[in-house]
């Protein structure tokens, strides 16, 4: 990716320091800039890409689980095309994004359209199925923190 992230937030400190700071007059909103600046310096923005990439993938694989369980009722495919009416999924490339503007777009846009499917099928009839119940729940557990994270 070029830029690469850790790039693109130097840059953006940089436009805080130079024309943001500047035009503070409240101590409280210089010290609330001062601490962004501060997370946005100790984060590997690099290494935040490739954990969007790796989730990007984590989230199209549910993408794909939810278009498989509607593929196996005749009653289903109307609730993804309802999802996909709501929110349309940019179209899925197997290459990585080439920047992390569009990684973190896409991450976006598969969080909002799995977002959109578990609400719909909570008000189905469909959703109080085991298969739902056990979809719903893989689709949830990808939208917690891992216990293993750092």
């Amino acid at each position: 990716m070029r830029p690469d992230p850790n790039e693109l937030i130097r840059g953006v400190r940089q436009l805080l320091r130079e024309v943001v700071a500047p035009e503070l007059s409240s101590g409280v909103a210089a010290l609330s800039l001062r601490r962004i600046m501060q997370i946005l310096r100790d984060t590997d923005w690099n290494e935040t890409a490739f954990q969007v990439e790796a989730e990007n993938g984590r989230l199209a694989s549910l993408v794909g689980l939810a278009r498989r369980w509607a593929d196996g009722d005749p009653d289903r495919p109307s609730l993804i095309a309802a999802v996909d009416a709501a929110v349309p999924l940019p179209v899925e490339t197997t290459t990585p994004a080439s920047t992390f503007v569009e990684a973190a777009a896409f991450n976006c846009a598969q969080r909002a359209w799995l977002a959109a499917f578990v609400d719909l099928i909570s008000d189905d009839p469909l959703g109080s199925t085991p298969e739902c119940r056990t979809l719903r729940s893989a689709m949830a557990a990808a939208f917690l923190p891992s216990r293993h994270s750092g």
